[in-house]
């Protein structure tokens, strides 16, 4: 199924009634450095709120920022009704890295106090750290780099993802994928530093993400889904998924948390849906951005929703009409799908590089060129 012109119209229109249903309270924060990738810390053992960014093209030297959130007081007697609490991030850790920090996830299986992250960086490494009682960053010896005399790994670095035992333990064995710029696949055993699974693209890989322990989807440039089975020696894909139309390439992906659905963002701002069952059609089609997509993703606590953010220097929240918990072709109707814009462009707005989402607080943070982060507070989504 396409959403047509007149259905992408029909979309605006909602959009354009209730912008502000689903919004709580939207705050902007200066934070001195360009954010090209950020992620949540959701790690048990840990009571307070933690997100980390990651810098790219600043002028000297990039930065790991780790910052506490302050959700505003709703206890607090208000003098002022029309008086609103700012959202704050209170920075309490930051490192250096070379190159750009293409991408960032905790290490959220590490069971300790301890807080541990990985990044993917420009310079072709993923590099594990820790962060000290005393809020210092250091490496933990586990970084993956190029061997360019026999074991070529990244030239840039362009996604990592990472898979761990539902039950884990101190010594949970962890997988850590990446993928490339220059098409290289890899799946590492980050306990022993053994590589599990390579394979070749052949073409600019833009993001992964383990849908199992042992299924891996990937995206490209030339605008191909594909499907590993890290099991096997086998480097051809189980599943290769590609458009009819030309969309410049595919550029983010996320997984549904609980069917076979795959949400990819376009170069030409296009979102798609797929059904990793059918590998013939697209299952639904639809576009408001009108610059590159930069990351998407399915709402956690509730994949009814999803949202993508874009160079055009918005972030939308969609509201996919069907039931997924009940999920069919014909059930699915594209043209009830209602669009919310949660940050709109203005005159001074640059790119909108990626965003990450904290669903037990219904707060959405996305970083930009304008060395802003940009707080959403949602709603309750129902």
């Amino acid at each position: 199924l396409h959403l047509h012109l007149h259905l992408v119209e029909k979309i605006n229109k909602k959009s354009s009634t209730k912008p502000l249903a689903m919004i709580k309270q939207r705050d902007i924060q200066h934070v001195s450095n360009k954010v090209k990738s950020m992620d949540w810390l959701s790690n048990p053992y840990r009571v307070e709120p933690v997100l980390a960014t990651g810098s790219w093209d600043m002028d000297y030297e990039n930065f790991i920022n780790l910052y506490l959130y302050f959700p505003p007081n709703e206890d607090e007697d208000e003098e002022d009704e029309e008086q609103e609490q700012e959202i704050e991030f209170q920075q309490f850790c930051s490192g250096v890295i070379e190159g750009d920090v293409t991408d960032i996830k905790f290490n959220n299986s590490n069971a300790s106090n301890s807080i541990q992250l990985f990044t993917g960086s420009s310079l072709g490494e993923v590099t594990l750290f820790q962060v000290s009682e005393k809020n210092d960053i250091s490496v933990l010896e586990k970084r993956w780099k190029n061997d360019n005399r026999n074991n070529p790994f990244h030239k840039v670095v362009s996604s990592i993802d990472y898979y761990s035992p539902i039950n884990t333990t101190l010594n949970a064995v962890i997988q850590l994928a990446s993928v490339g710029e220059e098409g290289n696949i890899f799946v590492t055993d980050i306990e022993n530093s053994k590589t599990v699974f390579n394979a070749h693209d052949g073409s600019c890989l833009t993001d992964c993400s383990f849908k199992t322990n042992s299924e891996l989807i990937t995206i490209n440039s030339n605008s191909n889904l594909r499907s590993y089975d890290i099991r096997t020696n086998d480097s051809f894909p189980v599943i290769n998924i590609k458009p009819d139309e030309n969309v410049g390439g595919f550029t983010s992906l996320s997984i549904h948390p609980g069917q076979p659905n795959v949400m990819v963002g376009c170069e030409n701002g296009n979102l798609f849906i797929y059904d990793l069952r059918s590998t013939n059609s697209v299952l639904a089609n639809f576009q408001n951005h009108h610059s590159s997509i930069e990351n998407v993703e399915f709402y956690p606590s509730n994949p009814n929703f999803g949202l993508s953010c874009s160079d055009d220097c918005e972030l939308n929240l969609w509201k996919f009409s069907n039931d997924y918990t009940d999920y069919t072709f014909e059930e699915f109707h594209v043209g009830e799908v209602e669009l919310f814009k949660l940050i709109e462009s203005d005159i001074t707005s640059l790119p909108m590089n990626t965003f990450a989402i904290n669903s037990e607080l219904n707060i959405v943070v996305a970083g930009t060129d304008n060395e802003e982060l940009r707080s959403c507070i949602l709603n309750d989504l129902m």
